[in-house]
C-alpha cells in the first residue's frame, strides 16, 4: 500500500483486500457472510499493538508500508 495514502483510505483498501483475500481463499458455500468488521477483525489479529499502544512491528517494512492501522 503507498505510504502517501490517507489511513481512512489505507483501511478502507485493506479492508476490500481482506474481504477478496478471504473470497478467494474460503469456501464460497459458506453461510456466514463475511463483512467488514469480520475483515477489520482479521487484521487485528495480524497488528502488533499492544495494550500500552505500542507497536511491536514498528520500524519493519510491515509498519512502514502495510499498516492499515498506522
Amino acid at each position: 500500500m503507498a505510504k502517501g495514502m490517507r489511513p481512512e483510505a489505507r483501511l478502507r483498501r485493506a479492508i476490500a483486500e481482506q474481504k477478496e483475500h478471504h473470497e478467494l481463499n474460503y469456501d464460497p458455500s459458506d453461510d456466514d457472510v463475511y463483512t467488514d468488521e469480520d475483515a477489520i477483525e482479521d487484521l487485528m489479529d495480524e497488528c502488533g499493538q499492544d495494550a500500552s499502544g505500542s507497536c511491536s512491528l514498528a520500524g519493519t517494512e510491515y509498519c512502514d508500508w502495510e499498516c492499515p492501522f498506522s
